[in-house]
């Protein structure tokens, strides 16, 4: 949505039209997306979507499944491509 409705909203369209799908089309809608600072962006929110649900599960009671779920955000987070 960021690069969509920025001034490269109309290359990145014409990309994800493509058909078909191969890793030449997936490579280059990952290079427009890290071109328009996309990708840190969503880097930027997604790091502060789990940090507020850390924050909302603190208020729960320590325990096992907890830790995981925790675990897990920051994983998904924090995951290399």
């Amino acid at each position: 949505v960021w690069t969509l409705a920025g001034k490269r909203g109309d290359e990145l369209r014409s990309l994800l039209e493509r058909r078909p799908v191969d890793d030449k089309v997936v490579a280059d809608v990952l290079r427009l997306l890290e071109s328009t600072g996309a990708l840190a962006y969503a880097a930027r929110e997604a790091t502060k979507l789990v940090q507020d649900a850390q924050a909302a599960l603190s208020a729960l009671p320590p325990s096992p499944q907890l830790d995981t779920l925790a675990a897990l955000a920051q994983a998904l987070v924090h995951r290399v491509r």
